[in-house]
């Protein structure tokens, strides 16, 4: 049960999706006011109607069937049960048997609901054809909600419904179905019709039928304009619900096809004119039978139009009208076709630009991205040449005094070096995110997120790499000194010689020139000794 399209709220295709599923007779017209004189013009007996019916004065026309009602469907209104004035919910297990009331179960499926359930409840005085007539002879006793699963399944009214799909350019490419959000205006159809005395308000989202209201029995035919004027007053109450918000509203009604009771009237002058004709040719055979077969003279008709002749005109007239109607409509259909294909390209004018705007925004997120990462990749590179030369640096100072110093200014240059380059990254960060908007800033986070782990990759690297050169530059070191301790003990321990057995190390040039180094040695073995 899927698959229901919109259709529009217009007389015209109300009346021509009857005339798909079969439906004669019957036309929907719309209604601008439901004050007495607006329906006296349109269904009253000035309409088109030749008799009188009882109880009611001058006889009105054309029978009114039922209201269609198009409003705005709002949530605070749906679940409304009593709606006051005597409008009562009917309980889905005391609804009359005469009455047909069916649940909403398809979407879209409002605007036909509503006409089946006019034409459903008049089944007797409306020629239905063969899809609804069998239809009504199998859902006949099924309950609201079967009736409404039945109506969804129906492959026939689902077709009939279809084929006036309203045109949506948002629908066309691509064929997608869009669900409606809450900031979508949504209109609901419901059917006002007159049954045996009472008048009721048919909406397939409620649980039952609502009793608007009763009439007169001396009105309860067909023909009489006593029950809208009950259907009046709920409608008016309805839209004073809308009043402070909405303005959209449309008022249709199912009625007897307007050319009907002009072809009865046209058919009964004709018939009456020839009984007429035969009459006088009957006559005339008997003058002249009396009169010894003496012709005698015609009398020449009277200039005045007859019954017949102003009803074939008023026929005519109508005809003519309908026609210009349906040229409107053809008209007015054409510039609607116009103004969609206009929109629709104006839609794709749009949706280009977007995709353009698209592409330029992936552009330059990307030219942002290299440019960072190649900043970030020269700085890194320079550090890392800057450390090189500082270490090589490191490998010749003459004494431990000297290295340690180099080693504690080293260590804050590096540490100074990677601040400030976080600082300029991070200002050029925030530099970025103030230009770019949500998208953009979203990207660039993930940019920062990954050049922040690269950052901490490279120091990780850096540091390890720094503190390894630093252990094997001071065990370096450390072994050299040693080493050279070792050396002067050794020369130290041994008998001092003069210069004339070649010793340079006796000499005093050579002990002036090691003095702090031979004072911290003597140092040292005097701590050692003191220790033993």
């Amino acid at each position: 049960m899927s698959d229901w399209c919109t259709i529009e709220s217009d007389p015209g295709v109300f009346t021509e999706l009857m005339e798909s599923l079969g439906v004669d007779g019957v036309e929907v017209d719309e209604l601008w006011s439901l004050d007495d004189g607006t329906l006296e013009a349109l269904f009253g007996s000035g309409s088109g109607g030749t008799n009188k019916e009882d109880g009611g004065g001058d006889g009105p026309g054309l029978p009114v069937y039922g209201l269609i009602f198009l409003f705005k469907w709002q949530k605070e209104h749906a679940k409304m049960e009593v709606r006051g004035g005597g409008q009562q919910q009917v309980p889905l297990t005391d609804i009359p048997p005469h009455l047909f009331f069916a649940h909403q179960r398809t979407t879209n499926a409002c605007a036909t609901q509503a006409i089946l359930s006019i034409l459903f409840n008049h089944s007797q005085q409306i020629p239905l054809g063969p899809t609804l007539t069998e239809f009504q002879s199998f859902t006949s006793s099924f309950p609201p909600d079967l009736l409404g699963d039945a109506i969804g399944a129906s492959e026939d009214i689902r077709k009939a419904h279809n084929k006036y799909a309203r045109h949506d350019a948002f629908l066309e490419e691509g064929n997608k179905q869009r669900v409606a959000t809450d900031d979508d205006d949504v209109f609901h159809f419901i059917a006002y019709v007159p049954s045996r005395g009472t008048v009721y308000e048919l909406d397939g989202l409620q649980q039952g039928p609502i009793v608007v209201g009763e009439y007169a029995e001396k009105y309860k035919n067909d023909k009489s304009l006593e029950w809208l004027k009950v259907a009046r007053g709920a409608i008016q109450k309805r839209m004073e619900l809308y009043a402070s918000t909405e303005i959209k509203f449309n008022l249709m009604a199912v009625t007897q096809d307007r050319r009907i009771p002009l072809q009865e009237a046209l058919n009964h002058c004709q018939k009456s004119s020839t009984s007429n004709d035969d009459e006088s040719s009957t006559e005339q055979q008997q003058q002249q039978q009396q009169g010894g077969g003496a012709p005698t003279m015609a009398v020449p008709p009277p200039p005045e139009l007859t019954e017949t002749q102003k009803l074939q005109l008023t026929v005519k007239q109508a005809q003519s009208q309908h026609v210009e109607t349906v040229q409107v409509y053809q008209q007015t259909l054409q510039e609607l076709q116009t103004a969609m294909t206009e929109f629709q390209q104006s839609q794709k004018a749009t949706h280009d630009q977007l995709e353009q705007i698209s592409a330029e925004y992936q552009e330059t997120a990307q030219q942002l991205q290299s440019e960072e990462t190649s900043k970030f990749q020269q700085a890194s590179q320079t550090l890392t040449e800057d450390l090189k030369l500082k270490l090589d640096e490191l490998s010749k100072p003459t004494n431990l005094e000297s290295y340690e110093q180099q080693l504690t200014k080293i260590q804050q240059q590096y540490e100074q070096e990677i601040e400030q380059l976080e600082q300029q990254y991070q200002v050029r960060m925030d530099k970025i995110k103030a230009v770019s908007d949500k998208k953009l800033q979203e990207k660039f986070m993930e940019i920062q997120l990954k050049e922040q782990t690269l950052i901490e990759t490279h120091v990780t690297k850096m540091t390890d790499q720094w503190e390894g050169n630093l252990v094997d530059l001071e065990k370096s070191m450390q072994d050299k000194i040693d080493k050279e301790c070792k050396d002067l003990l050794l020369t130290l321990q041994q008998p001092q010689n003069s210069d004339e057995n070649g010793d340079i190390r006796n000499t005093p040039e050579f002990q002036q020139a090691n003095k702090p180094l031979v004072q911290q040695v003597a140092e040292q073995q005097q701590q050692q000794q003191q220790q033993q």
